[in-house]
């Protein structure tokens, strides 16, 4: 099962109040946004039998998959390692800021509002 965090905590609250354990599900993503470690115990109690519990990462643009847990791991704080397709870069904040060189690029932090705004 994928969902949304929000969903998953409107799902896991409404099944906790009907007193309901679904234990055909197996896997369990979630996808969107972070998820809050009180979401991820309730999820582990409606749903007990769990193998596979992944926070994942992807792009709404072009549905591809860019970060996965491992397989068989239970984890709500981790988006796991990058898929094969994808290659990851980390640039410092600092680096953002400044002003890039390029034709088209142009340093917005001087005064967001005017340039935000073309």
């Amino acid at each position: 099962m994928t969902c949304l965090p929000a969903r998953l905590a409107h799902l896991t609250r409404h099944m906790e109040l009907m007193n309901v354990r679904m234990r055909s599900v197996r896997t369990l993503c979630v996808s969107g946004s972070g998820m809050t470690e009180e979401l991820a115990r309730s999820a582990l109690t409606v749903f007990p039998c769990l193998s596979q519990f992944r926070n994942i990462y992807s792009l709404s643009e072009c549905c591809g998959l860019v970060t996965a847990s491992s397989k068989f791991e239970i984890s709500s704080n981790d988006l796991g390692f990058p898929t094969p397709n994808v290659e990851l870069k980390v640039t410092p904040l600092f680096l953002c800021l400044q002003q890039l060189s390029g034709p088209l690029q142009r340093n917005i932090s001087d005064r967001p509002i005017l340039e935000a705004s073309h």
